[in-house]
């Protein structure tokens, strides 16, 4: 059984100003997925040690938020996208460090970028809550921009593959 969930981001930056990839965000996308995965359980559709979270694009960034923040302990994670950290940066083109200073709160100083999306979304922070193995499933020109959770998993003796 797959529990598939999609919401439109484009819809949040447009229909509510002000809306960022938040801490309190991510939480609530999470939570949604946890009551959804707590009723296939309850139902009993299904095993809840076989249960693998699985995303791309924003997806794959909730799945992270997901294997590193949240209570239900899944057997694998599967991901196709990088996640933002501060490395990422050096490598945006200009319009788009812009965007992220305006639209995700990201600021930058002599001693590099720092605040907004890159406190509350690499999932290296929580590289300890980590225990299913995670694939890495990238493009080639994303593979650098995850060196730092698959690096961060690695040293940390977390289960990872690219």
């Amino acid at each position: 059984m797959v529990l598939v969930f999609q919401r439109s981001w484009q819809h949040d930056y447009v229909q509510k100003p002000g809306w960022t990839y938040s801490e309190e965000n991510r939480e609530e996308i999470n939570s949604t997925l946890e009551r959804g995965i707590s009723l296939l359980i309850a139902r009993g559709d299904v095993d809840e040690r076989k249960i693998a979270v699985t995303g791309l694009s924003e997806g794959g960034e909730i799945a992270q938020w997901a294997l590193s923040r949240g209570h239900v302990q899944y057997a694998a994670g599967i991901v196709s996208t990088q996640n933002a950290a501060p490395f990422d940066y050096y490598f945006l083109s200009q319009e788009n460090r812009v965007m992220m200073r305006k639209v995700f709160g990201v600021q930058f100083t002599k001693d590099g970028p720092h605040g907004g999306v890159f406190d509350t979304m690499p999932p290296t922070r929580f590289v300890e809550h980590m225990n299913a193995p995670l694939l890495f499933n990238l493009p080639e020109t994303e593979v650098l921009g995850a060196a730092n959770t698959f690096v961060t998993m690695q040293e940390y003796g977390k289960p990872c593959e690219v």
